[in-house]
């Protein structure tokens, strides 16, 4: 068997199982480590990119807002130029490696975005697009009631109950309530808990996430494909998929 062939058939066993991984940010990791992991297929045995899959988005009440107008309000501040200054944080310098605050993007000041992936595309009219199919592709996959759904975030901020309870109230227009939970990776500088059902906060609050990022000269993606040569990728990547395994997999 060749190795895509191997990335099919194990990708294959992965929608078997009967869920899907939708990520809604704040960054790429739910898509990358979910991908990385084999929990998630990959783009090349089917599997669709949705909105907040690649990019940061630091602002999540702008994600719910974006989530409750249907995308509705999604490309009311969107531009080619530079993101405020005070959406540029320590986080979002360590990982967008050499982050040139001059540089231009797609951003949205009220998502505190960049759209990272999409510096070439100059046109608003490719950027829609692109956006509009991913958008499509959300809802395809979140009305889709023959999958259980796992809604994946990572946030250097705490989330709170009042916003969880909210994104609840979002999803469950198109889903019964039995038939989704929500996970996020907590990379903030303290451990809380979520007291609703179905909602699952996987602690990652040491330093070892961002001394990955921020050293060995890679970044924070290229050092987790790479894990067994940087230790510290490994072990933030065995802590996290681990607990996702426990979580998605029930093992």
């Amino acid at each position: 068997m060749n190795i895509l062939s191997k990335i099919f058939s194990k990708n294959k066993l992965t929608c078997e199982l009967g869920y899907r991984i939708v990520p809604l940010g704040t960054y790429c990791l739910p898509r990358v480590i979910a991908t990385l992991s084999m929990l998630k297929p990959r783009k090349a045995a089917g599997e669709k990119t949705l909105p907040f899959d690649l990019g940061f988005f630091w602002n999540f009440d702008g994600i719910l807002d974006t989530l409750d107008n249907e995308f509705s309000i999604f490309y009311d501040d969107i531009k080619y130029g530079l993101l405020d200054d005070k959406a540029v944080t320590r986080d979002l310098q360590a990982l967008f490696g050499g982050y040139n605050s001059e540089a231009k993007h797609w951003v949205s000041n009220n998502l505190s975005a960049i759209f990272n992936h999409e510096y070439m595309m100059e046109n608003i009219d490719a950027f829609k697009e692109r956006y509009d199919s991913r958008i499509e592709n959300f809802y395809e996959y979140v009305k889709d009631n023959k999958y259980e759904i796992y809604f994946l975030i990572a946030s250097f901020s705490e989330i709170s109950e009042y916003q969880i309870k909210r994104l609840k109230s979002i999803i469950n227009r198109y889903r019964n309530s039995e038939s989704y939970s929500i996970i996020i990776i907590n990379q903030c500088s303290h451990a809380y808990k979520i007291n609703q059902k179905n909602v699952y906060v996987i602690d990652e609050i040491d330093e070892t996430f961002y001394n990955m990022s921020v050293s060995n000269n890679t970044n924070w993606v290229s050092a987790l494909k790479r894990k067994n040569d940087f230790p510290a990728a490994k072990k933030f990547y065995e802590e996290v998929t681990g607990d996702l395994k426990k979580i998605i997999l029930k093992i």
